[in-house]
C-alpha cells in the first residue's frame, strides 16, 4: 500500500506543478478546492491544456479513478480495515511516469528514463550513477554512513 500512496502523491505533485505553471496560485492549490483531491487537480489540468502534452489512455482514467477512490478520507495514508480493490501496478506506474515525463520539461524540471510510450528528449534523462552519487553525498552530509 505504501507504493500506491507514493504514486498518488507523485501524480498529485506533478499535476500541481503543471497547474502552478499554468497560473494557478499557490494559495488556490492549497485550498479545499484542490488540496489533495487528485480528481480536481486532474480536471483543472485538463482544462488548462494538459492533454496537449499528455496522451491520456483508458487505463490512465481507470487507474486515476481507482486511486481517487482508494484515497478517500486519506485511505492510502492511514490503515483502514475492509476490502479494497487496487489498480494493477502495471497501469499505475506507467501513468505516473508518463505524466511526469510530459509535464517535467514544460515546467522546467528534469524527468527520468523509463519507456512507456511517447518520446523523450535526451536532456530529460537522468544518469542513474550520477543520481546515486548525489544521494550518497546527501546521506553523508546528514551523518549517514556510505554504502558498503
Amino acid at each position: 500500500m505504501p507504493a500506491y500512496f507514493l504514486v498518488h502523491h507523485g501524480i498529485e505533485l506533478t499535476l500541481k506543478a503543471y497547474l502552478r505553471h499554468a497560473g494557478v496560485t499557490i494559495r488556490e492549490l492549497g485550498s479545499k478546492k484542490y488540496g489533495h483531491d487528485l480528481h480536481a487537480c486532474y480536471r483543472k489540468a485538463k482544462e488548462l491544456g494538459l492533454l496537449n502534452i499528455f496522451n491520456e489512455t483508458s487505463n490512465d482514467l481507470n487507474a486515476m479513478q481507482m486511486l481517487v477512490g482508494l484515497n478517500d478520507r486519506h485511505g492510502l495514508r492511514y490503515i483502514r480495515t475492509g476490502m479494497k480493490q487496487f489498480p494493477l501496478w502495471s497501469i499505475v506506474e506507467p501513468l505516473a511516469v508518463r505524466l511526469h515525463q510530459a509535464v517535467a520539461p514544460v515546467v522546467g524540471y528534469r524527468s527520468f528514463e523509463r519507456a512507456y510510450g511517447g518520446t523523450r528528449s535526451h536532456d530529460t534523462v537522468v544518469d542513474d550513477e550520477a543520481l546515486a552519487a548525489q544521494f550518497e553525498t546527501i546521506i553523508l552530509a546528514l551523518g549517514g554512513s556510505p554504502k558498503s
